[in-house]
This record gives C-alpha cells, structure tokens and sequence, in this order.
C-alpha cells in the first residue's frame, strides 16, 4: 500500500494506491469512489483483494470527506466529479497502469459519480453498488441538502419510473458500451428496486449486465462483516471474467 496526495481545484485529496505483489508492464487498474460520508475504509479490503488478480487499485477520500481537505457542507456534485476526474487523471498517467484497461466501482454516491466518470474519460468495466441517483436540478447545490437521510423528498423520487435520459447518471450508464455490474441490497433502506430497476433499464446491451441482490444487506455495509465479505466475493468473481 502506498499512500499518495493529490489536488482538485487546490484543495489536497489523500489516498491509497494497492499493487500486485508482480508488476508487469502494463497493468489493469479500477478506481474505487466511496458513498456519501464514507471514506477510503470502505473500500480497502475489495481493493486488496483484487491486486490478487493483478489490478492495481486506487482508493480516495473526496473532498470533505476522511482526510481529505474541503468543506462538505459546501461541496457540489460537479466539485465531486471534479475530485474523481482527478483520481482517474492520477490513476492514467502511473507508468505501470494499462490505460486501454481501467475500470471504476462505486458505492451509492460513488456509483452515481463513477457513472458520471464514464461519460468524461474511458472505462473498461463499470461496478455500481446500491446506486444512488438525483435529479439534474440540484447538480450545482451542495449535495448535503440531497442526501438521503437530510432530504425525505430524494426518497419519493426515487421510487419513480424513469427514462434512460431522465438524469445525467442514467445517460451515461446507457451511453456506457461496456460492463456493468449492479449489486442492490434486498434491505435497503435508501435505494428502493425501482432505482434498480431504472439504472438495469438504462443499460443498452443486456448481455453485459450483471444484476445481483444480496438479500440481507442493508444500504450501508460498513459495520456488517458479513456483507462486507459477501461484496468482495461478488466483486472478486465478477472481475475474473472481465
């Protein structure tokens, strides 16, 4: 594990890079974001898990989040994709990082952001976790009034049937050409089927979709051992074939 720094919009993003024990010239490489009010422990132990498969991982905290700089109370969903537009910046230019391979996984905020990150730059393969989704709207408003657990109107939206341009995440997964994995919980809270069911819809070419339910999650997993383990298999299983 190397520990590395970098900047968006002059403000210090701090992160962890993961490699194989065997480094070839050119290396797959996936781009880990973390959902709202998280941080990079949310996604260490998928990300050590796949350097077995030869990819190297990169695993950030966004800006107000963990140790990174900023302030969350103010942070956009543009400041935020600007954050993992730099990651994957970083992650492109290391010498080692085949750049014809990169893949991104996202977990609810993080999977609307790596969505959003394959309309910008290029992605092999797209991993999304009980995606979250918003409406285009309130994408220059700080997201903290957006959340989930601080705006109760998000979740009567996300019950609705929406088209596959109905928002920005959603036209970018159906613009996506490559695969995509979506993971929902059978006990989530904060993402009803429905929102499931609109990212699956969005998805052109269904033979390369990969839709699995993890019965008894909830929404977060980052106290549940049990589903944490559960989420890395599935991942470890998914990307062995891509």
């Amino acid at each position: 594990m190397k520990e590395i720094e970098l900047t968006s919009e002059g403000q210090k993003i701090k992160g962890v890079v993961f490699q194989p024990q065997t480094l070839k010239d050119k290396n797959p490489a996936i781009l880990f974001v973390h959902g709202w009010t998280s941080s990079i422990k949310s996604n260490v132990q998928s990300a050590e898990a796949l350097t077995q498969l030869g990819h190297i991982c990169i695993c950030v905290d966004l800006r107000g989040h963990g140790e990174s700089e900023g302030d969350i109370q103010k942070m956009t969903r543009e400041d935020f994709l600007k954050d993992v537009l730099a990651v994957y910046d970083y992650l492109v230019a290391m010498n080692s990082v085949d750049k014809d391979d990169i893949s991104a996984v996202g977990s609810s905020f993080g999977s609307y952001m790596v969505a959003l990150l394959s309309s910008k730059r290029k992605i092999k393969n797209l991993a999304l976790r009980v995606p979250a989704n918003y409406p285009n709207d309130s994408f220059n408003e700080p997201q903290i009034l957006f959340s989930g657990n601080n705006d109760p109107s998000i979740l009567q939206w996300r019950f609705q049937e929406m088209n596959k341009d109905s928002t920005y995440s959603l036209e970018a997964v159906n613009n996506f050409s490559g695969n995509v994995l979506i993971v929902e919980s059978g006990q989530d809270e904060l993402i009803p089927h429905q929102t499931i069911e609109n990212y699956m819809n969005a998805v052109q070419d269904k033979a390369k979709l990969t839709h699995i339910v993890m019965k008894d999650a909830s929404h977060s997993i980052s106290r549940d051992q049990k589903s944490q383990l559960e989420y890395k298999q599935i991942l470890i299983n998914w990307f062995k074939n891509k």
